[in-house]
């Protein structure tokens, strides 16, 4: 995926996916490709978890600005 701060909130599918995967209450989180890492032949990768304490907005906008 593209830098997250080049989202489209409005016209992206990923997003809405994400979106749509924390309001079936799975656990999502995101990473980007400089937080990937290989050691002993094993990928890992620093992730920010998203969760949602409160009411899960509709607006996509609001969903980027929050997560």
């Amino acid at each position: 995926m593209y830098p997250w701060e080049k989202v489209h909130a409005s016209q992206d599918s990923t997003l809405r996916i994400i979106h749509e995967g924390v309001k079936r209450g799975h656990e999502v989180s995101i990473t980007h490709p400089s937080n990937l890492t290989i050691r002993d032949s094993i990928t890992l990768s620093l992730c920010k978890k998203i969760s949602l304490g409160e009411k899960l907005t509709t607006s996509m906008t609001a969903f980027y600005t929050f997560i």
